[in-house]
């Protein structure tokens, strides 16, 4: 969704999404481009270090727990990550979708334990639903005009988008030296963001985005139903075979879709999943 809403003002990245239509739910979900494939075959050392140098600062300024000092020594699993599931509406869409989440602010005021995992699901629920959480951030020390001015332009933007989604109004930012040192800590307010890049990047712009591309992928779904099954079908999608589209976009081009996408050598949802979802459904 982050990728979605930065569309309109992102000059470099392409983007290709899949959409998949089953028992009347739309799943949308990322593909690699040709070219991101490339990047990540041929990354360097310096760039896959700066990732680590990320993943590093994390593990400096968080703990394990409430009332404990992070502990640094400790080797890093940049595998390891914690989301959170919400449910939103927008204009007419409602959207169910997943967000990484950093960590839970600890200095505003005293915060419990975090009860065990094999806690009852409500009690576990309760706990997480009342916290502040924060994004934790790192970037090079802004010394000159050209970086300050990309840093308006495409951090930011992303930073915003990011945050605002997934409900979190603070950032932890470490600005580094070219050696991955750390060397100061701001903090920065989601809701300032805009006002510091006014100039750059407008966030109605990227929302009004994300929900014309949420319009748009309806249409192209109802207008293969139609195609396929005719107009009576659209009374009643639920019964319907899954179906699959492909969204493709780069920059300076239209949004191009397809419906060349083979479910059966990319399936996105899981078997089990697909099991029980259908049984549940029936």
């Amino acid at each position: 969704m982050t990728c979605i809403a930065c569309t309109p003002y992102e000059k470099r990245d392409a983007w290709r999404i899949v959409a998949v239509l089953y028992l009347g739910n739309i799943y949308l979900c990322a593909r690699d481009t040709e070219e991101k494939i490339k990047r990540k075959q041929n990354i360097t050392e310096k760039e896959q270090r700066f990732t680590s140098w990320g993943y590093k600062f994390e593990q400096s300024v968080l703990s394990e727990k409430p009332n404990t000092q992070p502990n640094p020594n400790l080797p890093v699993n940049e595998n390891k990550e914690f989301s959170l599931v919400f449910k939103t509406n927008l204009n007419n869409h409602i959207i169910i979708y997943g967000a990484e989440m950093d960590g839970i602010r600890c200095d505003k005021g005293p915060v419990q334990q975090p009860p065990e995992v094999e806690a009852d699901t409500e009690v576990i629920l309760k706990y997480l639903s009342d916290k502040e959480y924060i994004e934790v951030k790192t970037n090079r020390h802004l010394e000159f005009h050209n970086q300050g001015r990309n840093f308006r332009i495409h951090k930011t933007k992303k930073w915003w988008c990011q945050s605002f989604l997934a409900g979190v109004n603070t950032i932890l930012c470490g600005f580094r030296n070219d050696d991955g040192v750390v060397e100061e800590l701001k903090v920065m307010q989601v809701n300032e963001l805009p006002k510091i890049s006014r100039n750059f990047w407008d966030p109605n712009v990227c929302i009004n985005f994300l929900e014309t591309f949420l319009t748009y992928v309806k249409r192209c779904l109802e207008r293969e139903i139609k195609y396929k099954f005719g107009q009576q079908a659209l009374k009643n999608i639920k019964p319907l075979p899954l179906i699959s589209l492909h969204f493709e976009w780069k920059p300076g081009e239209p949004v191009m879709v397809t419906n060349d996408y083979n479910y059966e050598d990319d399936p996105i949802l899981p078997q089990w999943y697909v099991e029980n979802f259908k049984l549940n459904a029936l």
